[in-house]
């Protein structure tokens, strides 16, 4: 079992397990470090802490009033809280593919799999709540 120290203010804290550090309120920018790693590295660059990252949401919580149509989901807490993981992991699976001319299409129809996949959340892309407007 890994056990994480963390740097808070010019504080060293640790050794915590990750469930521990459940309850700490890391930020995204807490420097982690464990064994095993060569350096001090931000939290949300650790996959099994990233979920747990909750203290920093970001500054203009959605509305819901946008002109355009999003989906439901992303104005929920959990989704915010996973945003970042399922950013890096969108990326890591189109590293390869060409930008340009239709690339939000394919970028949705991944983010609608893996967050399908690996959360089991059925989203719908902008395309999908707003038929009326012609994405590229």
């Amino acid at each position: 079992m890994k056990h994480y120290f963390y740097v808070d203010n010019n504080q060293l804290f640790g050794p915590f397990t990750v469930d521990e550090l459940k309850f700490k309120q890391l930020k995204k920018t807490t420097l982690v470090w464990t064994d095993g790693m060569n350096e001090w590295v931000t939290a949300d660059s650790v996959d099994e802490l990233i979920e747990d990252l909750v203290s920093d949401l970001p500054p203009s919580w959605p509305t819901g009033d946008e002109t355009t149509k999003r989906d439901p989901f992303e104005y929920t807490l959990r989704y915010w809280i996973i945003r970042a993981k399922l950013e890096r992991k969108i990326k890591q699976e189109l590293k390869d593919y060409p930008r340009g001319m239709g690339f939000c299409h394919h970028y949705w129809k991944v983010k609608k799999e893996i967050l399908k996949k690996d959360y089991g959340i059925e989203w719908k892309s902008p395309a999908e709540l707003n038929p009326h407007i012609l994405y590229d």
